[in-house]
């Protein structure tokens, strides 16, 4: 977690660069002065740490186990086949799925669904 300094760290970097987006420069010259601005004001680090603290409190820890396993063997999958993809023809039809679906990654994606959606955990 970010600490009281940071915060505020944070909070004068995203005013600046409300002011940047706003100004009347050239897109390049505004690039230019949000960048340089971003690499002085040293605000990656405290930008970083609350953006992972939210991503891990909202995207895994208010998981339940099974869906953890899903997920990390999705993230398994599709490191080792990456977003290949399989054919599977059935009854003159054909579709392409990507091969992390056919190991039954599915079926928890559309549990994390419905628990998004309801708010709820699919019993």
């Amino acid at each position: 977690m970010a600490s009281e300094k940071e915060r505020e760290q944070l909070r004068i970097w995203a005013a600046r660069i409300i002011e940047i987006y706003e100004s009347k420069d050239s897109k390049f010259n505004k690039l230019k002065l949000a960048i340089t601005f971003t690499y002085s004001s040293k605000s990656i680090t405290p930008f970083l740490k609350i953006a992972i603290d939210y991503a891990r409190r909202h995207i895994w820890s208010n998981r339940s186990m099974m869906t953890k396993f899903g997920m990390s063997g999705a993230a398994i999958g599709i490191v080792i086949f990456g977003w290949q993809g399989a054919g599977i023809a059935a009854f003159g039809t054909a579709i392409g799925v990507p091969i992390f679906f056919l190991t039954g990654v599915g079926a928890v994606f559309a549990g994390i669904l419905w628990q998004e959606l309801t708010g709820q955990e699919k019993s």
